[in-house]
């Protein structure tokens, strides 16, 4: 299962044989374990950010697609309209939970990119743009405002979107694991690109249930670049 592949690590999380733990009807177990809560893809909980450059990364990032337009950042304060005025005003971040995935540096370590593709197209989740779970929330003081503000799931930008991209964990042709976000699919870039733009190394036969279109969607969608030109001047110069 999609499980076993991603978790073979941690023996530990897999439930025993249907001979031990005495289900005759094989047919039913399915149901069974699934009405016990047993999950058949990866488990989704809450974490909180405990990590301070994280927290503050992330909050601006947060912060940055906030909806000014419709909502207030602040009470009923509209003064404050857009991210520029925030920082003017200073805040201070207290707390923020996330939705991330039981053991996710692990998974990425210890799984092929195959593996990791399979789960992002099977688990039609992380397409989702925003937080998944509903107590996923950022907590905040702004500069000389009374009141704790929060900003809550539907406002906020998925984290593990976020987060998928800066991970070092996709394997390339010149055998080195780096973070998607420097890595593109484009034909244009071979391995003398390295180490400013990195060509992942993808067994494609391995994913041949899938489109080649489908693939280099959720390759896109974790922070891999389609094309050069979607590289910042920085990296590329």
């Amino acid at each position: 299962t999609l499980c076993e592949q991603l978790y073979q690590y941690d023996q530990g999380k897999f439930i025993a044989s249907t001979d031990r733990l005495g289900l005759e009807k094989k047919e039913f177990v399915n149901d069974f374990l699934s009405w016990l809560g047993v999950a058949e893809k990866p488990r989704y909980i809450l974490v909180e950010l405990n990590n301070e450059e994280e927290k503050k990364e992330y909050a601006k990032y947060v912060f940055l697609r906030f909806p000014y337009e419709t909502k207030r950042i602040y009470c009923n304060d509209p003064s404050i309209n857009s991210y520029t005025k925030l920082e003017q005003k200073g805040y201070d971040v207290q707390t923020i939970k996330v939705t991330s995935i039981d053991g996710l540096v692990n998974v990425l370590q210890n799984s092929s990119i195959e593996q990791l593709l399979t789960w992002l197209i099977e688990d039609k989740r992380i397409e989702n743009d925003k937080e998944l779970l509903k107590e996923s929330s950022l907590k905040y003081y702004v500069s000389n405002k009374q009141y704790l503000s929060e900003i809550k799931c539907e406002d906020m930008p998925s984290y593990l979107l976020w987060k998928l991209p800066q991970i070092q964990w996709i394997k390339t042709i010149n055998n080195k694991k780096v973070a998607p976000c420097r890595c593109c699919i484009s034909k244009t870039i071979t391995e003398d690109f390295s180490p400013l733009i990195e060509v992942p190394l993808i067994d494609y036969k391995l994913l041949s249930k899938y489109s080649r279109q489908d693939v280099e969607y959720f390759l896109h969608k974790i922070g891999v670049k389609t094309e050069i030109r979607e590289f910042s001047q920085q990296v590329i110069y």
